[in-house]
């Protein structure tokens, strides 16, 4: 298992710290995409918002893996309502959304880039799955 680190002064108050991501909107979907070349895909999303928030999540892709290896660092809830809850659309679709704010969730699809969707219309869909980090991973 890869490892978990805090790499900013804003991790001490994780996972309470608001993050700015209004400068995401403008990114383009891109399969693999990490934002570097203004292309970014779900997973990296997710990736950038915790970088953010002062928590460093080792990339499932430099690890080549994918978005279940990811979620091993996080522990499964029945309702996303706090910062920073992924939540995973699984099935087809295999997508998943970071809450940015109450209510607001933020995440990367194809032909649309970087979106924000209401909480509440994505707990509509079906296969949905819920996940906090764990605490307990930090250091």
């Amino acid at each position: 298992m890869a490892s978990i680190t805090k790499i900013s002064a804003i991790a001490d108050d994780f996972p309470d710290a608001v993050v700015d991501y209004e400068d995401m909107l403008n990114l383009s979907f891109g399969d693999d995409g990490r934002g570097l070349d203004g292309k970014i895909n779900c997973i990296g999303v997710a990736i950038e918002i915790f970088r953010r928030a002062g928590l460093g999540l080792p990339d499932p892709l430099s690890l080549g893996r994918g978005i279940d290896e990811f979620q091993e660092f996080f522990i499964e809830i029945t309702s996303p309502d706090t910062l920073y809850d992924l939540i995973h659309v699984g099935g087809i679709n295999n997508h998943v959304l970071v809450v940015v704010r109450p209510g607001v969730a933020l995440s990367s699809k194809y032909l649309t880039g970087v979106y924000t969707q209401g909480v509440a219309r994505v707990k509509q869909l079906s296969d949905v799955r819920y996940f906090r980090v764990d605490s307990d991973l930090l250091p």
